[in-house]
């Protein structure tokens, strides 16, 4: 007999993700009663895919992690939400848990659940026991929580009630390649840099000169990227330069406006 799946919508943002995105899918098809994926311009068979597994397919012009996540939301029929990036998956474990949740009735007793996103290397296979991993609310009941308006920050603020943490993992193949990963940073750090520029923060020469030092020290040993060998004195100095160009791309924004000004 063919399991009833759960009254439960899943949405991912996407662009360019034939690669990842199958992998995504193919981790929520079997529970999932709804899974919608909003695209913002793919040029390969990101949507194809999309379609074979039965997703609802949306487009949507890229305007920020946070506005494209609440269109998202908007989308949704179900009260409950599980959201994931196109290069994510939910362990067996993870999916058995929210299994369990919905099943028992206890899916109600929050507004939200924390998931623990577990990253997974290019060069990786399977999780490494001491891979670097990052909390954050992914499945939640939208009329008590919801993403953030912010073009830079994708996070779920919970409005009533409380969020607790499931132990099972999501899976998080995070880069493709190295000139991936570096085209993600230049994408990701330009809006942080007109984020930093709308708020009036420039950057003084003194943070450019320390701030990606310092982040180098974060990522190295405070994210553990120590434990992987040279691949994780490679991840720390990537984390630092990212920093880095944000903070000199901001610097720029302002620089161009007293030129125009003068």
């Amino acid at each position: 007999m063919k399991k009833q799946k759960l009254p439960l919508s899943v949405f991912i943002v996407a662009k360019n993700e034939e690669e990842r995105i199958g992998y995504t899918l193919d981790s929520v098809k079997d529970i999932a009663d709804e899974i919608i994926v909003i695209d913002s311009g793919s040029e390969d068979k990101t949507l194809d895919i999309a379609k074979k597994f039965g997703a609802q397919t949306y487009y949507k012009k890229w305007e920020g992690y946070g506005l494209q996540k609440k269109y998202g939301e908007s989308l949704c029929k179900n009260d409950w939400i599980l959201n994931l990036d196109a290069d994510e998956a939910l362990s067996i474990s993870l999916k058995q848990e929210i299994i369990d949740l919905f099943t028992s009735g206890k899916i109600n007793k929050y507004s939200g659940y924390i998931l623990d996103i577990r990253l997974i290397l290019k060069k990786e296979s399977e999780v490494s026991i001491f891979t670097v991993n990052t909390l954050a609310i992914r499945l939640y009941n939208k009329n008590f929580a919801s993403f953030s308006e912010s073009t830079v920050h994708d996070s779920v603020i919970v409005k009533v009630g409380n969020a607790i943490r499931l132990k099972g993992k999501i899976f998080h193949r995070c880069f493709k390649s190295f000139t991936h990963q570096l085209d993600k940073i230049n994408f990701y750090t330009s809006m942080q840099a007109k984020d930093l520029y709308k708020k009036g923060k420039k950057p003084s020469a003194l943070r450019i000169a320390f701030e990606p030092f310092l982040a180098f020290i974060k990522a190295y040993f405070m994210r553990r990227w120590c434990v992987y060998g040279f691949a994780g004195v490679e991840q720390a100095y990537i984390y630092g330069y990212s920093k880095f160009i944000r903070l000199i791309k901001a610097r720029d924004l302002f620089e161009i406006k007293n030129k125009k000004g003068s």
